[in-house]
């Protein structure tokens, strides 16, 4: 539970990040720094960090909600097809864009705490994939 705290805080800092940022260069001025493949895994990993978070939530929300009152099952049926739908894109494609993200950064010049935060968030994105494949929130099969 831990690792899964510390994996969550992580993408949340990084999706706060996004909007922080975009503020502060806005205020001061200053141009977005990154080019080419840096600024496309950058902003990619942002985008991965808000889907894996908000299927992740959206998946927790349900959960606790058929767990408070098993009257809204058939309720919930619309929301659990459409997280069924969502959850391999955010979850394996948040995963995939961390982890370009850490290989772009890594190969780059760019600052120490620069290159170990991309692979916290990478690490980050593995955790949430794992516990969303042990606790069977990606489905690997036909929906009828």
């Amino acid at each position: 539970m831990p690792l899964v705290i510390v994996a969550s805080v992580a993408l949340l800092l990084n999706s706060l990040a996004w909007p922080i940022s975009a503020l502060t260069r806005r205020h001061y001025h200053v141009s977005y720094g990154l080019t080419g493949a840096d600024a496309r895994a950058h902003r990619l990993v942002r985008v991965g960090s808000v889907a894996a978070l908000v299927v992740l939530l959206a998946w927790m929300g349900v959960i606790f909600g058929i767990m408070s009152a098993l009257s809204l099952i058939p309720k919930m049926t619309g929301w659990v097809m459409l997280l069924e739908a969502l959850a391999p894109f955010a979850f394996i494609g948040g995963t995939a864009a961390g982890v370009w993200n850490a290989w772009v950064v890594l190969r780059s010049p760019r600052r120490w705490f620069t290159k170990l935060w991309s692979v916290l968030l990478a690490a980050s994105f593995f955790v949430i994939l794992w516990i969303a494949l042990a606790f069977h929130l990606i489905f690997f099969r036909t929906l009828v």
